[in-house]
């Protein structure tokens, strides 16, 4: 990716990605986005599926490459002391409730990505998926870096134990 510029949110963890992979990465307002790429102040821009179809931006962008450098989780918060206080069955009902709308969230978003390729590509916009060795050259060149700085916010352990279970989850997908 070198010599491109890449707008990105205003966050370390992007910054120090694009960086990785070789780009200049440029803090761009969402609302600046689709002029931004318009007028060539970037040369592309990294969001999933859904919001580049939602945001139109095959009209500005030319090119799309799935390389999956991110997963977006959604979160599911409560105050422990309140959730301790609840009757198990009322706690049970919370964590059957929060599983079921993180499946049914993932499926409508893999469904949206799935539709919005197609018709991004109805559109005109040129799809690219890496290969298994190109995404393997993406995780070397950024994951480093990345994990360095989320290390240095949040401590070790936390890194370790998504490692782990992101492991876990890959050698259960092998079986």
């Amino acid at each position: 990716m070198k010599g491109l510029k890449i707008r990105v949110m205003e966050t370390p963890v992007y910054v120090n990605m694009v960086k990785a992979l070789g780009a200049a990465p440029t803090p761009i307002a969402w609302s600046e986005v689709y002029t931004a790429l318009q007028q060539k102040v970037v040369d592309g821009q990294e969001n999933p599926v859904a919001t580049i179809v939602q945001a139109k931006l095959n009209e500005v962008q030319k090119y799309l490459t799935l390389d999956g450098h991110s997963y977006g989780v959604d979160f599911f918060l409560i105050n422990d002391k309140f959730y301790q206080s609840l009757p198990k069955e009322t706690q049970q009902i919370i964590k059957n409730s929060t599983v079921t709308a993180a499946l049914v969230g993932r499926g409508i978003q893999t469904l949206v990505s799935a539709t919005g390729v197609s018709d991004l590509q109805a559109k005109g916009m040129q799809v690219y998926s890496p290969t298994a060795a190109e995404r393997a050259q993406f995780k070397a060149a950024c994951q480093k870096p990345v994990m360095d700085y989320v290390e240095s916010q949040i401590g070790r352990t936390w890194i370790d134990r998504l490692l782990k279970a992101v492991s876990d989850a890959e050698a259960e997908l092998a079986k």
